[in-house]
């Protein structure tokens, strides 16, 4: 039962994606496909995309480098395919009829509650997008045109909203995107660095449920016109 759930969970991810898409159409084996991704995932966040070889992710997978060719035209199109399978689970989750309908309070904590489920999912994402940025911004101009950008926007228009509603302080709306994203994706990204300063493990989840209460609290303080009935 496990496997079959994570196998459909898998593939949920890979119809949020032009390639993965494509991979289901032409009947790719799913096991082996989601070996050469978890692999590529790994050795990329440790490497870069410009050190990480087919030859390495092939052998971290199990497979055989022709293998990963066979399914993947090139190295880079398996890179974009395992970052694009993660950052579209945020965007998909945040254009939601749910979300949408929510009121700009809800809206701000329903972000940072999906931000910290998808580092808990994803914790390898921080350093992919880290490393891509340090070695050749370049190289990532899709995903922020795609995913980044446009999440942004729409994270700012619910501030703009929040403002215009008095629920919400005057503060700049791009700023406020940022301190949120930041506060988050440091934390997982600083994972070891953060564990051996806190000495103790920040991945466990009562650890990280600390931080997501934290994060919720700085926002209900720092964002959030306070409630004059409690005053």
């Amino acid at each position: 039962m496990a496997k079959s759930t994570a196998q459909t969970d898998f593939v949920r991810e890979w119809q949020l994606s032009a390639i993965g898409r494509r991979l289901l159409r032409e009947g790719r084996e799913f096991a082996k496909v989601r070996r050469i991704v978890v692999a590529a995932r790994k050795v990329s966040a440790q490497r870069g995309l410009s050190g990480a070889r087919m030859d390495q992710i092939a052998r971290s997978a199990g497979v055989n480098k022709a293998l990963s060719y066979y399914y993947f035209r090139s190295k880079e199109e398996l890179h974009r395919f395992a970052l694009e399978t993660m950052i579209a689970q945020v965007c998909v989750a945040m254009d939601s009829p749910e979300v949408l309908a929510m009121p700009p309070t809800e809206r701000a904590c329903a972000l940072v509650n999906t931000t910290f489920d998808f580092g808990m999912r994803n914790p390898a994402y921080p350093r992919l997008v880290l490393r891509g940025m340090m070695s050749d911004r370049r190289r990532l101009h899709w995903m922020v045109v795609s995913y980044h950008r446009p999440l942004h926007l729409r994270v700012a228009e619910t501030i703009r909203e929040g403002i215009a509603l008095g629920q919400f302080r005057p503060v700049d709306p791009d700023q406020m995107v940022f301190t949120i994203f930041g506060m988050i994706q440091h934390y997982f990204a600083t994972g070891p660095l953060a564990s051996e300063i806190c000495k103790r493990n920040i991945w466990l989840p009562r650890n990280v449920a600390e931080r997501r209460a934290a994060v919720l609290d700085f926002i209900r303080h720092g964002l959030f016109v306070p409630d004059p009935i409690s005053h």
